[in-house]
C-alpha cells in the first residue's frame, strides 16, 4: 500500500507531490484536498513521509487557516488557496479543514518538519 500510494505521487512539475487520479478519466486530476490528506496520513502512519505530498497539502491552506476540498486550477497547475480566493474558487470547508489538519498533526508525529506552514516559494 506504502508503495501504490508512492506510486500515484506525481514526481515532478507544477504537481509535485499531488496525488493523480488513477480513474476512468485520465485528462484531468479530480482528487482534492480529502485524497491529499488520507495520502499524507497514511504514509505518515508508517513513518515515510513525503514532504512534496505535504507541501501540496500546506498549498491548500488559505491565509486565515482553513482549507478548502476542490482545487482550482490555473495554466501551471493547482493556484494556491489565496489565488483560487480571488476567482471565487476557495472557500471554507470545515471536513477538509479537519482532516488536513489530523494529516498534518501524523505528519508532524512522524517526523515531518515542514507541517505547519505553507510553502510559499511555490506561490
Amino acid at each position: 500500500m506504502v508503495k501504490e500510494t508512492q506510486d500515484v505521487l506525481t514526481p515532478d512539475g507544477p504537481e509535485k507531490g499531488r496525488v493523480r487520479d488513477l480513474g476512468p478519466n485520465t485528462t484531468s486530476n479530480n482528487t482534492n484536498t480529502f485524497v491529499q490528506a488520507l495520502a499524507v496520513i497514511g504514509l505518515a502512519g508508517v513513518r515515510s513521509n513525503d514532504p512534496a505530498a505535504i507541501s501540496t497539502l500546506l498549498w491548500q491552506q488559505c491565509a486565515p487557516g482553513f482549507f478548502r476540498v476542490f482545487y482550482s486550477d490555473g495554466p501551471s497547475g493547482p493556484q494556491t488557496c489565496d489565488a483560487g480566493t480571488a476567482s471565487g474558487a476557495s472557500g471554507p470547508d470545515r471536513d477538509s479543514t479537519g482532516i488536513a489538519l489530523s494529516a498534518l498533526i501524523a505528519a508532524r508525529s512522524a517526523g515531518a518538519t515542514r507541517a505547519r506552514r505553507p510553502d510559499r516559494a511555490r506561490c
